[in-house]
């Protein structure tokens, strides 16, 4: 099971946590941005991709799978770049409110 979608409403809830704090809040907004992106991202793949390309009644042609093939590496890759934006901007955050302790 993915877990982009479980840590969206975490980052979300972490915006919501330290938004009165503004020295956090900018990387909190871009933490709960992207993982919000990566859940859909991942939503869309299990939702629309994954069931054409690995569930078809009957085998794709080299036509149809291609173009599905390439879309589902695309996203993949968006839903990797969501991710490691996300890690990186709660990082960032936190390493800022550690410091001003």
């Amino acid at each position: 099971m993915p877990l982009a979608p479980l840590n969206a409403p975490a980052a979300i809830g972490a915006l919501i946590t330290g938004w009165n704090r503004p020295a956090t809040r900018a990387s909190l907004i871009v933490a709960a941005a992207s993982s919000a992106a990566g859940a859909a991202a991942t939503a869309y793949v299990l939702r629309f991709l994954n069931p054409k390309l690995f569930f078809s009644p009957h085998p794709l042609s080299e036509d149809e799978r291609r173009p599905l093939l390439t879309r589902w590496y695309r996203v993949h890759v968006f839903r990797l770049t969501a991710s490691a934006v996300a890690l990186t901007a709660i990082h960032h955050a936190r390493t800022i409110r550690l410091r001003s302790r």
